[in-house]
């Protein structure tokens, strides 16, 4: 697993949450978002290769996730793209009750945690990865989902992984 916290400098920063997103023109330009979609996490992959002992992300670009709160329940939307060259202020028309707008930092690093890329749950079944952990009050200052209980994971099916199907990732509240 690779653990994610709130980064305490700016030196060891390899994803946020929130804020504006660095991500390709084209995406906007095609307008491939629906209007319920929250800029959710933005994972730099060079940063965290050498925690992903098995290889399973992709060694360059990043990954992006999101939650559409217009589906429900909502749904989760994972996106990767070798390159950024955009930096949008994705949530700025966001109407959720919680802070989407403020960019928090992350740390990753190898180890357990509660929120982590490549994580493990009970609930998995063999043939499936948790992409990202995310278990609402357990980071400082983030009050995102608050009244959620449990935590949220993007899963996604091994197979789907290996062929760089992002696209087929959904989301889960265990």
């Amino acid at each position: 697993m690779i653990s994610i916290k709130r980064a305490s400098s700016a030196e060891n920063v390899g994803g946020k949450l929130f804020g504006e997103a660095f991500m390709p023109e084209k995406w906007l330009e095609n307008d491939e978002f629906s209007i319920g979609e929250v800029f959710f996490c933005q994972i730099d992959l060079e940063k965290i290769k050498a925690f992903d002992k098995d290889g399973l992300l992709p060694d360059k670009g990043f990954l992006y996730f999101f939650i559409d709160f217009d589906e429900n329940p909502a749904k989760g939307v994972v996106r990767y793209s070798e390159t950024a060259d955009s930096l949008t202020p994705f949530n700025e028309e966001c109407e959720l009750f919680y802070d989407v707008e403020t960019e928090v930092p992350l740390e990753l690093r190898s180890g357990e945690s509660e929120n982590g890329l490549l994580a493990y749950d009970k609930k998995l079944l063999d043939n499936e990865v948790c992409l990202l952990k995310f278990t609402p009050n357990t980071l400082d200052g983030v009050d995102f989902l608050s009244d959620v209980d449990g935590s949220l994971l993007f899963v996604i099916d091994k197979e789907a992984l290996k062929k760089r199907r992002f696209d087929k990732a959904v989301l889960i509240n265990v």
